[in-house]
């Protein structure tokens, strides 16, 4: 679980940057594209809370052609890899992870209701 997380944080990491550039350029299909490859790898992660307000995002986007849930779309996903960051280490010599369990349950709380 470790690996992907951290292998998350690291290859979603540009969504909250690259995600207001696509809508604010009209680019509509290639936003809810993104959208939904994030919504399945959060799913998979169990990250209830980011798939939430990443369905709603695109549903606001797809059937209003808006976007009001963005800012908290953004919030959510920079916490969630700045909690990641924080309490996910590797370790260099053989890339494995040290996490304690209760830092897991933290950084997992901030995704999952």
């Amino acid at each position: 679980m470790t690996r992907l997380l951290l292998r998350f944080a690291k290859e979603q990491a540009d969504i909250p940057l690259q995600l207001p550039s696509l809508l604010a350029s009209g680019n509509l299909t290639q936003a809810i594209f993104l959208l939904h490859s994030l919504k399945g790898l959060a799913g998979n992660l169990g990250a209830t809370i980011l798939v939430k307000v990443t369905n709603q995002l695109m549903n606001e986007i797809k059937v209003e052609g808006q976007w009001s849930s963005l800012p908290s779309f953004v919030s959510i996903m920079q916490m969630g890899q700045s909690n990641i960051a924080r309490y996910v280490k590797p370790i260099a010599s053989n890339e494995r992870v040290i996490i304690e369990d209760k830092v897991v349950r933290q950084s997992h709380s901030n995704f999952v209701p």
